[in-house]
């Protein structure tokens, strides 16, 4: 027999997926109405072939999504309700290491699962829905590679960081959410300055030089 908290988890978990698939509708059915037509703003820059196929694609990717919401909350209710959740909590406390260590694994055990339960969405995306579109330049090795690093700087960065997290929960007392918030900012600004900056920059680059050759 369900308990109260299980009861209110289901309610807002059925009412959130119905809203998503709700509101996915609607904005395929605006794109219907509006496909046939460059909006006013655009129609000196964007043809309407191009326009029709940007709406094309939306549609089939909206569509898609609308499939995997259903999906995710079938797998939203085998981490909880399956025993999912409990069943790696369990395994990790059989190791008999400490809370801390053990928290860690859990959680990066989750993100893992939960990255290896994403990959065949992520490869009918790419391979399939954006290449029927002409939008996929991604290849095959280059789609592993980005896996493989992916998974490592999971390990090199989020052990780590989930076990200061974990940390801070335990030690820095009522205001651990703050310690916890100001490490994540900090994590945000370096990944930001590390990755992302140096990749906009050389898009940049290579973009000003197309201009002045062109």
């Amino acid at each position: 027999m369900m308990n109260e908290f299980t009861s209110i988890f289901l309610i807002f978990l059925v009412l959130g997926t119905i809203l998503q698939i709700w509101l996915a509708k609607r904005q395929i059915s605006f794109v219907r109405a509006h496909q046939d037509a460059v909006p006013s703003a655009f129609s000196q820059t964007v043809s309407l072939s191009d326009h029709q196929k940007a709406a094309a694609y939306t549609l089939a990717k909206t569509r898609f999504a609308q499939k995997m919401l259903i999906m995710d909350t079938v797998i939203v209710l085998l981490w909880t309700l399956g025993g999912l959740l409990e069943y790696f909590d369990q395994t990790w406390r059989s190791l008999d290491w400490s809370p801390l260590w053990t928290g860690v694994g859990v959680i990066i055990s989750m993100m893992v699962v939960s990255a290896l339960l994403d990959l065949p969405a992520n490869l009918y995306t790419t391979f399939r829905l954006e290449a029927q579109f002409d939008f996929n330049r991604t290849t095959p090795r280059l789609f592993l590679t980005d896996l493989v690093k992916s998974l490592i700087l999971l390990l090199v960065i989020g052990v780590p960081f989930t076990a200061l997290i974990l940390w801070l929960m335990e030690h820095a007392g009522p205001f651990w959410w703050f310690f916890v918030w100001s490490a994540w900012i900090w994590d945000s600004v370096c990944y930001y300055y590390g990755r992302i900056q140096p990749l906009l920059h050389l898009c940049l680059t290579n973009l000003n030089r197309w201009k002045m050759k062109s």
